[in-house]
């Protein structure tokens, strides 16, 4: 499940992305949604990092 919550976050991503290839948007705008996108990728580092951390501890039982 952690892992399709991150796919999904990609997902997003990336759809934000690809909409924005060849949109005008000026200074103020994009400085947004670049910090936005970076937050995404935060979420799902972290996401990932978790996914992880719950891997190692089921096997560690």
């Amino acid at each position: 499940v952690i892992r399709m919550i991150e796919k999904e976050v990609d997902n997003v991503k990336h759809s934000i992305l690809d909409r924005l290839r060849n949109t005008k948007v000026d200074f103020w705008d994009g400085l947004f949604i670049f910090n936005f996108i970076e937050s995404l990728e935060k979420i799902s580092d972290l996401v990932e990092e978790v996914s992880d951390i719950l891997q190692m501890t089921v096997l560690s039982l």
